[in-house]
Formats: structure tokens, C-alpha cells, sequence
């Protein structure tokens, strides 16, 4: 047999072992690109399962019965796996949407009440403006035995609840009284008082 046969058998031989290993390659090649995403595609489930947004238990959620939660539509809190922590109508109305440190409702009695995101009462909130008084300043006045105190926007009490009568922070100071007279106006309550302080954020008096 001459050498240019034998060669021509060897290339024959060799050659769909070259092709395999060739396609082989290219088949794990593309197999890898595509769990990757190259061509467009979802991520791996390993890659995707680390991006979705962990649930945190200690946040509720308002629910309604109807679609639009209006004034005075029954309405309750769930957490994020659907357990109810305050049912519906437990309150004549829950203000705050998502409760993540505190949040407010309105009881059957006309009161405003502060619920941690345990659903368990924290304290009384000041009625102000056709509503539960709001942030100003970073605080806002709360109730506790028919006095006045301040809360900041973690719901923390931030100076205890002791003034007949206060205002709202405004730039850093608020006007407070431990002796006060309240006259019911049109449609406000007028405060009046002869010895007004001025209070900073801590609580302490300005002079």
C-alpha cells in the first residue's frame, strides 16, 4: 500500500473525532452563553432567586374592601405572607397605607390612634386640619392623658406628652404652654395663653 493510501485512511480517521470534539465545544460553548443571558435570555434561577427582594414580615400592608380606600371605607392591615394583623373593620379607618414603623388610624369614637407595625397601640394623635395632625418639622404632637407631646417620623416619642397646648415645629421650634385656654372657633380650636415658651427639638426651652 503506498504512503499517499495510508495517509488518506489516517485522515479518515481522525477527522470525526476532530469534528466531535468541535462540536462538542461549541454545544457547551452556547449551552453556557445562553444560562448566562448572553442571547438575551433570563438570568439562571440560582442568579434570579439572589435578586428578588427579600419580604420582611414586620411590614403591613393596608387592605380595603372596595377598590378605592376612601374616608370611612373598612379597611385593615395584612403583613407581606398575607396574614391579617388588624382585620377589616376593626377600625372606622386605617390613614396610613404601608406601616413600616408606625402608622395611623381612626378608631369608631372619633380618636386617632398610633399602632406599631405590630398592630399594637402606641399612643393618641393630635386631631389637626380635618385630620391626625402630620409631620412638620419632623415631628408631630401626640396625646397621653389630655397632654400634649411630639413624635418624630420613626414614631418615637420625642418629648413626653406635657403641655395643655402646643403648635407645630416650624424651623426648629415649637410654642408650648402648660397653661392654656381652648375656645372652639368655626371650625378651629383657638389657643390662648399668657405664658407661651418657646421648646426646641429636644425639648428644651429657648430663652
Amino acid at each position: 500500500m503506498s504512503n499517499r493510501k495510508v495517509f488518506l485512511i489516517l485522515i479518515l480517521l481522525i477527522l470525526p473525532i476532530l469534528l466531535l470534539g468541535i462540536y462538542n465545544y461549541f454545544v457547551n460553548e452556547f449551552s453556557d452563553a445562553f444560562a448566562k443571558g448572553y442571547f438575551g435570555e433570563s438570568e439562571s434561577k440560582s442568579e434570579q432567586k439572589s435578586q428578588i427582594p427579600s419580604t420582611n414580615d414586620d411590614i403591613l400592608y393596608r387592605i380595603c374592601e372596595d377598590a378605592i380606600c376612601e374616608l370611612g371605607t373598612p379597611s385593615g392591615y395584612i403583613n407581606s405572607v398575607g396574614d391579617t394583623i388588624i382585620p377589616i373593620g376593626q377600625f372606622y379607618y386605617c390613614y396610613t397605607d404601608t406601616i413600616k414603623n408606625y402608622g395611623i388610624v381612626l378608631d369608631h369614637s372619633g380618636n386617632c390612634k398610633a399602632l406599631n407595625n405590630h398592630g399594637e397601640y402606641l399612643y393618641d394623635v393630635k386631631w389637626y386640619d380635618n385630620g391626625p395632625d402630620y409631620l412638620s418639622d419632623g415631628m408631630f404632637r401626640i396625646l397621653k392623658d389630655g397632654k400634649i407631646g411630639y413624635a418624630n417620623s420613626k414614631g418615637e416619642i420625642a418629648i413626653e406628652p406635657q403641655f395643655k397646648c402646643a403648635s407645630q415645629f416650624n424651623e426648629g421650634l415649637a410654642k408650648v404652654s402648660y397653661d392654656c385656654e381652648l375656645i372652639n372657633g368655626k371650625g378651629h380650636t383657638k389657643m390662648i395663653s399668657e405664658s407661651w415658651i418657646y421648646i426646641n427639638r429636644r425639648g428644651e426651652k429657648i430663652k
